[in-house]
């Protein structure tokens, strides 16, 4: 009886599990969005000569944002096995890193580092709306100057 009892149960959780497996496949499927406010954003960097960086970054908005782009631009260096930061870039200090009224926004800065050095950025993105803001951070991969 209680083996009978047990077959009925397992049967029935699979049962179950199998008429919700394809809404879920579904839900998967669908598009992901970054979030309600920044749909999407990179950022890259690129030695250029005489230990120069430049980071580029681009950042798209869900639609019109009263501000979107970037607040703050961290530059580390590896020293060893520890990335330290040697430079910040802000917003308030460097406007064009921000734009208004406006769904996309790109920009870049260029850093003086040292030839044979390697760098990362660390990007703080931004999106504000009437209804709220977000933020989002990416760290760029490794560039060694050159």
């Amino acid at each position: 009886m209680k083996r009978a009892k047990l077959h009925s149960i397992v049967l029935a959780v699979m049962l179950f599990g199998l008429a919700v497996t394809p809404q879920m496949a579904t839900a998967i499927a669908e598009p992901f969005r970054a979030s309600e406010y920044i749909n999407s954003c990179r950022a890259s960097g690129q030695p250029l000569n005489y230990g120069l960086v430049r980071i580029d970054f681009q950042v798209a908005g869900t639609s019109v944002m009263n501000q979107l782009g970037v607040t703050e631009i961290q530059i580390k260096e590896k020293t060893g096995t520890s990335w330290n930061t040697v430079r910040t870039y802000r917003y308030e200090n460097y406007p064009e890193l921000m734009g208004h009224n406006l769904s996309r926004h790109t920009g870049s800065i260029t850093f003086p580092g040292i030839a044979g050095r390697t760098y990362i950025a660390r990007v703080t993105f931004y999106a504000a709306d009437a209804n709220g803001d977000e933020s989002q951070i990416i760290t760029t991969s490794s560039v060694t100057t050159y």
